[in-house]
């Protein structure tokens, strides 16, 4: 099994932000990786889902959001996350875990 840090600077690498990134999709991936963090993926999944988010990064740089957001709802499922809307659950997050502690 893999360790979880590898996947996550991959994520990183993979979805770079450069010029015509769109903002969702970055935002999405960000939760994506906040998500994995801890998650312990076989080899076989780390592939699966590293081809997975190379989909979603193409769909990303064509800002075609909804098809971005597939994949990498593909992507959560494959690891056994929840699904995500692409909106911001404001009844479920509380507001003292968006302070930023400096």
């Amino acid at each position: 099994m893999k360790k979880f840090t590898l996947l996550f600077f991959c994520l990183f690498a993979i979805f770079n932000v450069q010029i015509g990134f769109s903002a969702g999709c970055a935002t999405e991936v960000r939760i994506l990786a906040d998500d994995l963090k801890g998650i312990t993926l076989t080899q076989q999944k780390t592939q699966r889902l590293a081809s997975i988010l190379f989909d979603a990064r193409k769909f990303c740089f064509a800002q075609q959001e909804k098809k971005a957001l597939k994949y990498i709802n593909k992507a959560r499922i494959l690891v056994g996350l929840k699904v995500s809307t692409g909106e911001f659950d404001w009844e479920n997050v509380p507001l003292e875990s968006l302070e930023s502690e400096d």
